[in-house]
């Protein structure tokens, strides 16, 4: 289409005309996928206008939408998550596991769930995770849907305004460790770890926030114009109950029709891990060490892990340490560095006598 027509067409879109369904200019609308269950746990895809819609197929030869397709079993849910009796991927019981395909199972005896939020399948908005969309002045947008399931990832969508607020955001009640310090060390009580990818012809900005009842909210790290596919890890190091957003806006261009043709400006997200939660789902389930409690496995004493073999707890070796209280298997045990040794598996000292590049030296006088 020549760039005139295109002028045109967007002009005329501008003044609040409704165009034909075969129009071929840069806001064409596209059709959206959704899904839905029935009773025999089949799906199926049927097909609605992108909102707002802006053409009219209620003429002659416009182009109609796809009729629905055939049924075929449904897609698998997130780790830790089970359909149960419902139409709708759901976090299994307490106490049971599941890798999203098979159904929730008990724990076995002398282990204890690994619960954590695991989301790599995008079929259905996740549950405790919400989308919305802003405008610049706070009002919600003509189209409330903010992001969008694409069944391998989650994207910002199309045919919002230019400034728009996408938002996202997910709910977390809070932690299974305490944190606190250990060693002159503070104690990470989990970790948010997502991979992410902006495709952006113009400027747009991508950013990850963090709230809390006690601390409010914080940005954590921002990004700007296109970023290849990649993963971003933040570490918790308070345990509290946490609302994490990300939010994808296109900043405005200005009047050039042409601008139109950036409205693939798009964020995606393809996978979102946190660990060490309080609620979520497990998809595996760990051993304990021998003693356990009601509440599940009793931490192991400082500066030692869970062996897998015996799942008995045991000392870190020597001039090493351990910080997570339910540390397993003996990689959990980091070094000291340079200088340094540990006794107790829980601090690293200096003897004041180290070695650098083949050289001794000896501070041993400066102490006294």
């Amino acid at each position: 289409m020549a760039k005139a027509s295109v002028a045109r067409d967007v002009a005329a879109v501008a003044r609040g005309e409704t165009l034909s369904c075969l129009w071929e200019g840069v806001d064409k609308m596209e059709e959206s996928i959704l899904t839905y269950l029935d009773s025999f746990f089949q799906t199926r895809q049927v097909f609605k206008w992108l909102q707002p819609k802006i053409c009219r197929d209620d003429i002659k030869e416009a182009v109609q939408l796809p009729t629905a397709s055939e049924n075929h079993e449904c897609p698998p849910c997130n780790p830790g998550m089970d359909y149960g009796n419902s139409s709708k991927c759901e976090f299994c019981p307490r106490n049971t596991f599941s890798d999203g395909r098979a159904g929730c199972k008990n724990c076995p005896p002398n282990t204890t769930p690994n619960y954590g939020y695991q989301i790599i399948r995008w079929t259905e908005m996740p549950q405790l995770m919400n989308a919305a969309c802003m405008e610049p002045d706070g009002s919600s947008c003509s189209s409330s849907m903010g992001w969008q399931c694409g069944g391998s990832f989650i994207h910002s969508g199309h045919h919002h305004t230019d400034g728009a607020y996408l938002l996202l955001s997910l709910n977390v009640a809070g932690f299974r460790s305490k944190g606190g310090v250990m060693g002159g060390h503070r104690l990470e009580v989990g970790s948010i770890t997502f991979s992410f990818q902006l495709d952006c012809k113009s400027k747009c900005e991508f950013v990850f926030m963090q709230g809390s009842e006690t601390k409010g909210v914080s940005l954590i790290q921002s990004w700007t114009e296109s970023q290849s596919r990649q993963e971003f890890t933040h570490t918790i190091m308070q345990n509290d109950s946490y609302t994490f957003s990300w939010a994808f806006q296109k900043l405005k261009l200005g009047q050039d029709p042409m601008d139109a043709e950036l409205d693939d400006d798009v964020a995606k997200i393809f996978s979102i891990n946190i660990t060490n939660t309080m609620d979520g789902g497990a998809a595996v389930c760990l051993p304990c060490h021998q003693e356990l409690e009601d509440r599940g496995c009793i931490p192991c004493p400082s500066g030692q892990y869970i062996d897998p073999n015996t799942t008995a707890c045991t000392p870190c070796p020597p001039d090493t340490t351990v910080s997570d209280p339910l540390a397993y298997g003996e990689d959990s045990c980091k070094a000291c560095g340079p200088g340094l040794s540990s006794f107790d598996g829980v601090s690293c000292t200096t003897k004041c006598i180290f070695t650098l590049d083949g050289t001794q030296y000896d501070l041993r006088s400066l102490t006294k």
